[in-house]
């Protein structure tokens, strides 16, 4: 990512889109998270919108469940990393190896409900 070869054939918006994913990734997804998370990835994905990126399921769910995430991602995910493979092993099994939107929604919604955030909304009603 360091690359300075690489920047010299953006023009100016792919430059701005390039230096605003280097920021999420060192300070959202490093082992410290930024005091200022937030607005780094809220500038990255204005600016891939501004550019006509469509916004993919993974980012959508980084957008929406933005508050969710460890503080330390790093360490998090090295633990997970094994956890993580025999998950998705699961999910290739159940999906018989075919790669679609709904196995990974089915995977980070499976997380989800396995987590202990409560939820923001809650039932009035009781379903069996």
């Amino acid at each position: 990512m360091s690359s300075d070869e690489f920047t010299e054939f953006l023009n100016a918006r792919e430059e701005q889109a390039w230096t605003s994913l280097k920021a999420v990734v060192n300070g959202f997804l490093d082992n410290n998270r930024a005091d200022n998370f937030k607005e780094s990835v809220g500038i990255m994905l204005e600016i891939f919108k501004i550019m006509g990126c469509r916004m993919s399921h993974k980012l959508h769910m980084l957008h929406s469940l933005l508050d969710q995430f460890k503080n330390n991602m790093d360490a998090y995910l090295e633990k997970q990393e094994e956890r993580f493979y025999q998950d998705v092993m699961y999910f290739e099994q159940r999906y018989q190896e075919q790669y679609n939107e709904n196995m990974t929604e089915d995977y980070i919604w499976g997380l989800m409900r396995e987590s202990p955030y409560k939820h923001k909304r809650t039932s009035k009603n009781c379903h069996f």
